[in-house]
């Protein structure tokens, strides 16, 4: 039964894929959604980080082709920005963050240990700007949804930045699972933690669609140019 789950998911992946709202081969749209997202980051950068703001440059980001929510910095730099908070290396850590900003300008991970990295070396103007849209990225992902089913997800645009989500909202998550609805992929969190006791979890619902047809898509072109 589990087995023909996964056939099952696959074929929801394919279908994804070869959709209208989205493919491979469609370059100049994905084009026209970088050029909108870097408009966005000018916005961003100049102090507009407004909560509509940061929500169209997601939009945007994930319809661009830098979009790479599998094998991109955030999945990449995991390791090397674990070891530079554990080893208190903030100026490495500052030096990520700008990788993972240069990837992603709506990237929570960057964002967050930018501010974070900031605050530990004492740059306060730098360590508020990016505390600011920190909270702005947040509100995004919630987008005035409570997360308790597939209908009220919140959305994330990577796994890691799925577990800082819950992170910084002091949540951990003890069980994950795959879910589809309605030909939408849902990621399904047993978290507990902030007002949400270990003998009484939650299931937190994040839509992960736009992610994963990306990586079914990526896959499948690797696969082609073998």
């Amino acid at each position: 039964m589990k087995f023909r789950n996964y056939l099952v998911i696959i074929a929801i992946a394919a279908a994804l894929v070869s959709s209208h709202s989205w493919a491979s081969s469609d370059s100049e749209k994905q084009a026209q959604a970088l050029a909108e997202y870097q408009q966005h980051v000018k916005n961003m950068q100049s102090g507009m980080a407004m909560k509509t703001v940061v929500i169209a440059a997601r939009k945007a980001f994930m319809a661009s082709s830098a979009y790479k929510p599998y094998d991109g910095p955030e999945v990449g730099l995991q390791s090397s920005l674990s070891a530079a908070f554990d080893s208190e290396n903030w100026q490495q850590c500052l030096e990520l963050s700008k990788r993972l900003l240069d990837y992603s300008y709506v990237s929570l991970i960057g964002h967050y240990t930018a501010y974070a990295c900031n605050t530990e070396l004492g740059n306060s103007e730098q360590a508020e700007f990016h505390g600011i849209l920190t909270e702005q990225i947040i509100d995004a992902i919630v987008a005035d949804q409570d997360g308790l089913s597939p209908e009220s997800a919140f959305t994330t645009l990577s796994t890691p930045e799925l577990y800082m989500f819950l992170g910084v909202l002091g949540l951990t998550a003890t069980e994950q699972g795959l879910q589809e609805q309605e030909g939408r992929m849902f990621d399904a969190m047993t978290v507990h933690g902030e007002g949400i006791p270990e003998e009484s979890p939650v299931i937190l619902y994040f839509d992960i669609t736009e992610q994963f047809k990306r990586g079914f898509a990526e896959e499948k072109n690797e696969v082609n140019n073998q």
